[in-house]
């Protein structure tokens, strides 16, 4: 039931576009809506809405059918998995699940080739890096996310791609932090000073295109 959460809670409507980066306003209030509305609304609400993203809940019934939603899924209380069909539907419906059949029946999956689950994935690698991010502004000038953690992959262990901009004095701390971080195992960092960055597109440009489609998540 993780992914329902995270999709549920993270679900972001607006493509990132290129260019410079920008706060992103994803919510106003406590409005968030259930699947059924966004099933009903979704291509005006990618219309008209003034927000780069939106809430959802997924909604059903406890075991002993009481109301439940994906707001309460980190609680003990055991819900009817019957109960959610129609927002898993609704979801199926929107293209955001994959259905196939298991020996138990209809098996639901989050598609991640989905562009909404997609951005939902990018999102929370940011949340999970968010704790480096803080050890990294003060010893580094720019931070940058790249490849497919910054795009929402397939995979959400998949490697996180770091290009971290920092002075040839202060390499040696940025390493120090990233063996301290618990994302080391997935972190695949590129480390550089002003210079190196400058030698980039000259000295490996495959790389150098993949960072330029990437996320700033930090500059000084």
């Amino acid at each position: 039931m993780t992914d329902w959460c995270v999709g549920a809670f993270l679900l972001a409507l607006a493509a990132s576009g290129d260019g410079a980066p920008r706060r992103k306003f994803v919510e106003l209030g406590w409005d968030i809506v259930d699947t059924a509305y966004l099933r009903a609304h979704h291509a005006e609400m990618e219309r008209n809405a003034p927000f780069d993203g939106a809430m959802i809940r997924v909604a059903g019934k406890t075991a002993d059918g009481k109301p439940a939603h994906s707001e309460w899924c980190w609680d003990a209380v055991p819900w009817d998995r019957a109960s959610f069909q129609p927002a898993v539907d609704d979801l199926h419906r929107l293209g955001m699940v994959r259905r196939s059949t298991g020996k138990d029946g209809p098996q639901f999956t989050l598609n991640t080739s989905n562009p909404w689950t997609r951005r939902a994935r990018a999102m929370l690698n940011l949340v999970y890096l968010d704790p480096l991010l803080d050890d990294l502004s003060r010893i580094s000038h720019k931070v940058i996310l790249f490849g497919e953690a910054a795009h929402g992959g397939e995979s959400l262990g998949q490697a996180i791609d770091l290009l971290i901009v920092t002075t040839a004095r202060d390499r040696h701390k940025v390493l120090r932090a990233l063996a301290a971080s618990e994302l080391n195992g997935r972190l695949r960092p590129t480390v550089v000073d002003g210079d190196e960055l400058a030698a980039l597109p000259h000295r490996n440009r495959a790389l150098y295109d993949q960072v330029s489609r990437g996320l700033v998540l930090w500059e000084r």
